[in-house]
């Protein structure tokens, strides 16, 4: 499928949550990165935070405006980065990643089950 057709490209490409990148290249990476991992498997740990709060707070932002919401906290631990590392592994069925477990003293999660409610329609 060309790149310019997934919900991936139109989110990368979407101004209005506040951070851009150039959706070509975004899309180039992820796959090498993909190749990478299928190879090599995951080599840098993924960050997950230690949050012992029941509810978090996450938000989305449109056009500069934060939308907050909670979230159920279910597990007690939230990713703060690798989301493409992560959504690979699952694709390709790995039983074990790389993790580094820390405890944020301030992190804003961001939302992006909301936003993507929001723009889905657009990005189809």
């Amino acid at each position: 499928m060309p790149y310019e057709k997934t919900k991936y490209y139109h989110f990368i490409s979407d101004t209005d949550k506040g951070i851009t990148r150039n959706p070509n290249i975004a899309s180039k990476e992820f796959l090498q990165l993909c190749e990478n991992i299928k190879q090599n498997g995951i080599l840098e740990p993924i960050i997950v935070g230690k949050y012992n709060n029941p509810v978090l707070k996450t938000r989305h932002i449109i056009k500069g405006t934060k939308f907050w919401s909670e979230i159920q906290n279910k597990t007690g631990y939230q990713l703060i980065d690798g989301a493409h590392r992560l959504s690979i592994a699952l694709f390709l069925q790995h039983k074990k990643i790389p993790v580094k477990v820390i405890r944020p003293l301030t992190f804003e999660i961001p939302n992006y089950t909301s936003y993507l409610e929001t723009k889905e329609k657009k990005y189809l």
